[in-house]
Formats: C-alpha cells, structure tokens, sequence
C-alpha cells in the first residue's frame, strides 16, 4: 500500500484545510512558505503565501481538475490536492486537484518531495494532502453531534485534535446485532504516517440476566490499491465481550481502534451484539483524536 509521510525539510510551513462548505484553503504556518516547482525554468522557488493564503473555490467551474482549467469536483470523490506555480512568479500560484483512485496519488522525488505522478511523470506539482467531496460540502465537524466529519487531510502541519460525538441512545431488542446507524464518523487520512485514535464505549443495561453483549468498533471506505486504484477496506477492533450477570443494573463496554488504514476515506461505526431475550438500552459514544 502507498503511505506517506510528512517530509522535514525547511520550505513546507502550510496547512491544507476547509473553510467552509466549498472553499479549500492553504494558510501560511508561522510565516513560513511552501517549495514549488517552477512553470517556466523547472526549478524549485519558495512561496509566500501572505496573510490571506491560497484559496479556491471547489464547486463553482473554477478550479484545476484532473489536468483541465474551469472544472468543478466531483461529489463524493477523494482528490490528491496540489500546488501548481503558473508562469515563474512565485506570487501567482494555484491550488490543483487529481482524482486519487485514478492512479494520481503522490510520489515522491529523490530530493525527498512529494509531487503529482500523472503516469509516472514528474509534472511539477507540490503535493499538499487529500481532500473527499461528501455530497458536495468539504466541511469539517468534529463538535458533538451524532455524525462527525473530516474531509480534509494537510499532509504538512496536520492538527491532531479531541473529538467526541453526541451520546447516542439506542434500544436492541432479542438476539439483534450488527452495525449501528449512530454514533458515526467520516475521516479521510493518509494512512500510518498520522492515522487516527479511535476509541468508543457502551454504556447499557437489560430486562434479563445471564445474556451476552459483544461490541467493538468497525472501519469501513475506500482505499487506494497497490496499482494506485481503489478498493473496499473494512476492519474490525478485537471484540469486547460481557455477560450481563442481572437485570436493570448498568455495565460498560470500551473498545479502542488501533490499526491504520492505507490512505482513502472511511466511516467509522459501533458494532453491538446481543444474545439473549428480552432488551438492551445502550448509550454509544465514539471518541478520540482526528489528524487532519
């Protein structure tokens, strides 16, 4: 699996994030400025990105797709996103987005820089993160609410922030199991290099004794593949077992995440399990850390 990771070199003090539902930002770090490749001699200039940062707007026919001038993004697609430097002025710069799955993810240089790979060829790209256009909104939540979301990985300068969604009461009636409509959460990561911290935990009591609850956490998307395509990956925390010893007495369960994905876009779900007759009530809650 393709996995990268943050490069420490001096020319890479920007952060790629949302801010709001269509406009993708790269803000200045501190000051700093981004390495990029020259359109007219080839070489490698510095960047100042200025007070106001490196806009653009991702759904109104303006920005650079997949190698076109005036497109917009697709809804519901992961993007490799870029910077691209228009005519040798280092002040007239743009952001540029390639379709991850199409076999556009990132490659790396031997001067240690990531950049585009658009059929093995260098093109001058300095890449920059991941962007995911969940029905046309880029936006970022990870305040309490039953569904969080992040679709916006900055490969330079990520945030890791807390995060906890709403506690989310539900009811399973005898023998039910499987996936939970909520709590949820949706992240875009770029796999081991930052992978996120996923915890979750259960809460529940039942009208009968002796009966057996599991629970664990499920992550499931899409991935990129060894040939830089896609495919589905799902997997599964160890499954955390208890059995109610009586009824209408309060018991937990907590169950912690601790693979990493390769570099895709995911929805992370509580699974419950009972075996018994009669009812649960569970109060789900998912928590953690998100980079991004």
């Amino acid at each position: 699996m393709s996995q990268f990771s943050q490069q420490n070199f001096k020319f890479g003090a920007a952060k790629l994030q949302a801010s709001n539902k269509s406009l993708l930002s790269l803000t200045s770090n501190d000051g700093g400025e981004m390495l990029v490749q020259s359109a007219t001699s080839g070489d490698y200039i510095s960047v100042a990105l200025g007070p106001g940062g490196l806009n653009q707007e991702c759904f109104n026919g303006t920005a650079i797709v997949n190698g076109q001038q005036n497109q917009s993004l697709l809804s519901n697609t992961l993007y490799s996103v870029y910077l691209r430097n228009l005519d040798g002025n280092e002040y007239n710069c743009k952001l540029e987005f390639w379709e991850t799955f199409k076999g556009h993810n990132p490659i790396i240089e031997g001067n240690g820089l990531y950049v585009a790979n658009t059929g093995g060829v260098n093109i001058g790209l300095m890449y920059l993160g991941q962007v995911f256009t969940q029905n046309n909104d880029i936006s970022t939540l990870i305040f309490a609410s039953a569904h969080l979301k992040q679709c916006v990985y900055s490969h330079f300068n990520p945030w890791k922030l807390g995060f906890q969604t709403d506690v989310i009461p539900t009811t399973l009636n005898e023998n039910a199991s499987g996936r939970q409509v909520a709590p949820t959460i949706l992240t875009v990561t770029e796999g081991i290099a930052d992978a996120q911290d996923i915890s979750a935990s259960i809460n529940f009591y039942g009208t009968h004794s002796q009966v057996l609850i599991s629970f664990c956490i499920e992550v499931n998307g899409t991935a990129i593949d060894e040939k830089g395509g896609s495919q589905h990956w799902m997997l599964r925390s160890p499954l955390q077992y208890l059995t109610i010893a009586n009824a209408n007495c309060w018991y937990q369960l907590n169950a912690n995440f601790m693979s990493a994905p390769p570099i895709g876009v995911y929805t992370v779900y509580p699974i419950i399990n009972y075996k018994g007759p009669g009812s649960i009530t569970c109060h789900t809650q998912i928590l953690g850390k998100l980079s991004y």
